[in-house]
């Protein structure tokens, strides 16, 4: 049991990625690609952040948070935050909303000038987790010594390196194809979840599905009820 579960863990957290990256191909399902609703389409008053997905835009708003120590009461007040559905943040109802887009105008200016149109400027160049931008290094920065560095960041993508898709097409080949994908079940595990996520997972070819927050242990018993429930079907495929 404890090896299956394992099993069923590596599954969970590696086939998630198969499934939100374009799982109906890799199963041999013929669903048909439906294009994602965009912010605008969802939201009111989005008037800088145009264009871009509703998934894309709500990790946009994470950023800007956690790149400022802020929340959503920071630019849309407190009454949007207790507010039943999405129409309380449309209301521009503090400076702070109309500072954010004029700064998110200046940052997209500067990349698309300097940097040929790359992210590579973004709010966390310069607040750094504070809501006024860092101007100078802190004493015990300036004269101590150097704050280690995160050898996992990405910065560009290396220069005759493969694309995650190319890499991850190459992953499909090299564990059998489509004809074995087909047999791996798949659990789509999502963060800032909207209503119809589940389905969209579902229709898209997922078997089953979270959404965050949840706790270790849901995820746990997700995944060992799928391993109970392949074991009482008969030998995996």
């Amino acid at each position: 049991m404890k090896l299956a579960l394992k099993r069923g863990m590596v599954i969970l957290l590696g086939m998630a990625i198969i499934c939100l990256l374009g799982s109906p191909a890799a199963r041999g399902q013929a669903t048909p690609v439906e294009k994602p609703l965009l912010a605008e389409q969802v939201f009111k008053n989005v008037q800088v952040l145009r264009g871009i997905s509703v998934g894309e835009f709500m990790d946009t708003m994470g950023f800007l948070a956690s790149s400022l120590d802020a929340n959503c009461t920071t630019c849309h007040g407190e009454a949007a935050v207790a507010s039943t559905n999405w129409d309380g943040y449309a209301a521009d109802v503090t400076p702070a909303k109309q500072t954010a887009r004029m700064m998110i105008i200046m940052v997209n200016a500067i990349n698309q000038q300097y940097f040929g149109g790359k992210q590579v400027v973004t709010c966390y160049s310069c607040h750094r987790f504070g809501k006024i931008p860092k101007v100078a290094p802190e004493l015990a920065i300036q004269y101590g010594a150097a704050p280690e560095q995160d050898p996992d960041e990405i910065l560009t993508q290396a220069p005759g390196r493969s694309t995650p898709d190319k890499v991850l097409d190459d992953y499909f080949k090299a564990i059998g194809g489509a004809a074995k994908l087909s047999g791996i079940t798949i659990i789509a595990y999502t963060a800032h979840a909207l209503i119809g996520d589940e389905l969209k997972a579902k229709a898209s070819g997922c078997d089953d599905y979270l959404s965050k927050p949840c706790l270790p242990k849901e995820v746990v018993e997700k995944v060992a009820a799928w391993v109970e429930r392949k074991r009482a079907a008969g030998p995996a495929r």
